[in-house]
C-alpha cells in the first residue's frame, strides 16, 4: 500500500522523506475509490498514459503531470514530501 500522505511538520520531530509521484497518484486515487478512467476524464489525460504512471511502467510528460495534479487537487509539496510514519 502507498504511503499516507501528510503535511511536513516544521516544528520539528519526524524526519521528512521523498514520495514519487506515482506513490502520490495512487494513495490519492484510493482514498477518493477513483478508477483510472474517471482520472482520465478528469485531467483530460489519455487512460492509457494514466494507466502507464500508476503502473510506473512509463514516464510521463510534465504537462501530464501538471493535468493529474490539477485533477486532484494536489501540490507540489504533497508530491515532493511525506512526512514519515510513526510505528
Amino acid at each position: 500500500m502507498a504511503k499516507k500522505l501528510r503535511k511536513i511538520n516544521r516544528t520539528g520531530g519526524d524526519s521528512i522523506e521523498w514520495v514519487s509521484f506515482r506513490d502520490a497518484v495512487v494513495e490519492i486515487m484510493e482514498e477518493r475509490g477513483m478508477t483510472n478512467t474517471e482520472l482520465a476524464r478528469l485531467s483530460g489525460v489519455s487512460r492509457t498514459s494514466i494507466i502507464n504512471c500508476v503502473s510506473g511502467k512509463v514516464a510521463i510528460s510534465i504537462e501530464a503531470a501538471e493535468k493529474i495534479m490539477q485533477a486532484l487537487d494536489m501540490r507540489f509539496v504533497q508530491v515532493a514530501h511525506v512526512e514519515k510514519t510513526k510505528k
